[in-house]
């Protein structure tokens, strides 16, 4: 579709696109327009856009709650985001994020925030920080593991249709490492939420080997039948052909080698154990 432009910074009514959220009544997402450009800061035009556009957001008055958290530039333009605090705490994962080009036109806006009809007044707590960590070690499973606390925070937490007060506690374990962040309800005391942010982390840094369990014979000591003999490089690289980096144990017994048929200058590990760190 193509983007409507619009004459000043408030969105009209026909004149973009919209999506729905779930449980607030407000949109979670408007694009399909671009205003007029902007000048100052990007920061600035993040918020003299959501100020006019501050009605079908439900945000609070003067932006009150909203603190910009970063401001990201690329080459296209720049992207602010903002976090929502309500009385003193930050609201989990309620923020707003406005994009613009590199004139300040605003194309894009996403909002994640609490409307200001469903903030509560107060935060009150009924539970201390070491009650949340009891409550939290106990939700995890197998529970005679160690368990370590490293991170509580209280916070705001989106409950279906309203804001709730709550205990962050993150909890770190070793062999097998996890790390997990659990959200207790700060007046009952409920598990509101519980995951392993490591398992389910999409990113993640380390050495990999090929699931390759062939490397030339010159490499193993005692084997080098083909060139000259040379030891086992520490780091347990080999220099062979793309695609045929080698998995071979930093330790063990390489006796039980076996020489490849497929290439009598290579030999290969039956049991074929890959390194992985």
């Amino acid at each position: 579709m193509a983007e409507k432009r619009t004459a000043g910074i408030r969105l009209k009514r026909g004149r973009y696109k919209s999506v729905p959220g779930e449980h607030y009544g407000t949109p979670k997402e408007v694009w399909g327009f671009r205003t007029a450009a902007a000048r100052g800061s990007p920061q600035g035009a993040a918020r003299a856009f959501l100020t006019a556009n501050a009605e079908p957001f439900a945000l609070e008055k003067k932006l009150a709650g909203l603190q910009v958290q970063r401001v990201i530039r690329s080459l296209g333009g720049s992207h602010v985001i903002l976090k929502q605090v309500h009385a003193g705490y930050r609201v989990h994962r309620g923020y707003v994020t406005v994009h613009m080009d590199r004139a300040g036109r605003v194309y894009l806006a996403k909002n994640r925030s609490v409307p200001a009809r469903l903030l509560p007044k107060t935060f009150r707590a009924q539970i201390d920080r070491g009650a949340a960590v009891r409550k939290a070690r106990r939700s995890l499973p197998k529970k005679e593991r160690d368990a370590e606390p490293r991170e509580t925070e209280r916070l705001w937490f989106p409950y279906h249709d309203r804001l709730v007060p709550a205990w962050k506690v993150r909890i770190t374990r070793h062999k097998p490492r996890e790390d997990w962040i659990v959200y207790v309800h700060a007046r009952t005391g409920r598990i509101l939420s519980r995951y392993d942010n490591l398992s389910e982390s999409k990113d993640g840094r380390g050495q990999v080997f090929d699931p390759i369990t062939a490397i030339p014979a010159q490499f193993i000591e005692g084997r080098g039948d083909h060139g000259p003999r040379r030891s086992i490089p520490r780091n347990g690289i080999y220099p062979l052909r793309p695609r045929t980096s080698p998995v071979v144990p930093r330790s063990g017994n390489f006796l039980h080698l076996a020489r490849s048929r497929q290439d009598p200058r290579r030999v290969k590990i039956p049991v074929g154990h890959f390194v992985f760190r």
